[in-house]
């Protein structure tokens, strides 16, 4: 056992040099937590194996704290809330209101849709769903036939229509919950288009699992889409748009993003209340709580104006599924 002295454990512990790692932006704050994380774990291990000894209270090296969480999900009830450890000894980063959205710009849009143009047909209708309909990568991956038949004319003039998905068409929502999403014109008709194709009919043939639900986009190999397979095919898009575009920097979720913040800019400018609005976008979204809906209006509160309306968004994205691209197998 080495007994050591308060003011040496105090002095380590206390270094500033990870903080200033940080702030030089050498380290990142989730990597400079995550080596003060196994600092912790050193000191507790050391500790509870006699290896060291602290005399002093006061000059323990870091502070163990039980946090209780609240549970929001649907098994709440059971267990309402849980605890977790956690210590005083971290690097502490204000998180922005807006944290975790990241739309297109207008520039990132047009080369996105530009490269789109050359993309297998199912790609792009993946892409579509996400960025014109706010679908979740594993919500296009597992959308179905039963669920594009679901389609209904909003109004008489048929430019717009609403389609519900989760598990009464068979589409895996998140919380498996059914909700009505938006969908435009010309997206069900090239999803209409799809359906029947040759191309796809020769994959429905080879469909490994057939169940209550047909999937709409289905590999070469007769299994619907993974959202793994998709993932990895939206990686190699994205590489190479960055070899004339360095600042591509975008996830798949961040087409989702994308549809919201345009769709949201577009009600209010229609007039419509934020509170109505709120509530049409938490319902195609699929948002289970508010909280997470409002993140979307304190970012346009920063970004009081956006270069492009949602119309254009519909024509940028219409543009570039018109064609079905390379019948390549990517998918």
């Amino acid at each position: 056992m080495v007994i050591i002295p308060p003011k040496i454990v105090s002095g380590f512990i206390e270094s500033q040099h990870i903080l200033s790692e940080v702030n030089n932006g050498r380290v990142s704050p989730s990597t400079a937590n995550l080596y003060l994380k196994h600092v912790v774990q050193f000191y507790i291990w050391a500790i509870e194996e006699s290896e060291i000894e602290i005399n002093d209270e006061k000059a323990t090296p870091f502070t163990i704290q039980f946090v209780s969480i609240k549970r929001s999900d649907k098994l709440a009830h059971l267990k309402p809330k849980f605890v977790v450890q956690t210590s005083d000894l971290k690097i502490r980063v204000p998180k922005k209101p807006e944290s975790g959205l990241n739309p297109l710009t207008s520039e990132s849009l047009l080369t996105f849709s530009n490269k789109l143009k050359t993309e297998p047909i199912e790609f792009k209708l993946m892409c579509a769903l996400a960025l014109l309909s706010g679908l979740r990568k594993s919500e296009a991956c597992s959308f179905t036939q039963e669920a594009l038949d679901s389609a209904i004319p909003t109004s008489d003039e048929r430019t717009r229509y609403i389609l519900t998905v989760g598990p009464s068409t068979g589409v895996n929502t998140k919380y498996n919950k059914n909700r009505e999403i938006e969908a435009s014109a010309t997206l069900i008709c090239k999803l209409r288009d799809y359906s029947i194709s040759e191309r796809r009919l020769k994959k429905v043939q080879k469909l490994k699992v057939r169940g209550q639900y047909e999937p709409l986009f289905i590999s070469q190999y007769g299994n619907q889409t993974s959202p793994g397979t998709l993932g990895a095919r939206w990686s190699d898009f994205r590489k190479d748009i960055n070899c004339t575009l360095n600042n591509f920097n975008y996830s798949f979720h961040d087409l989702r993003s994308t549809y919201a913040t345009y769709r949201l800019n577009d009600l209010l400018d229609a007039g419509l209340g934020v509170g109505q609005s709120l509530d049409c976008l938490m319902s195609w979204m699929g948002h289970n709580q508010e909280s997470t809906t409002m993140k979307y209006i304190r970012y346009l509160k920063k970004k009081t104006a956006l270069e492009n309306k949602f119309g254009l968004l519909d024509q940028i994205m219409h543009d570039a599924i018109k064609n079905e691209g390379y019948t390549n197998e990517l998918l």
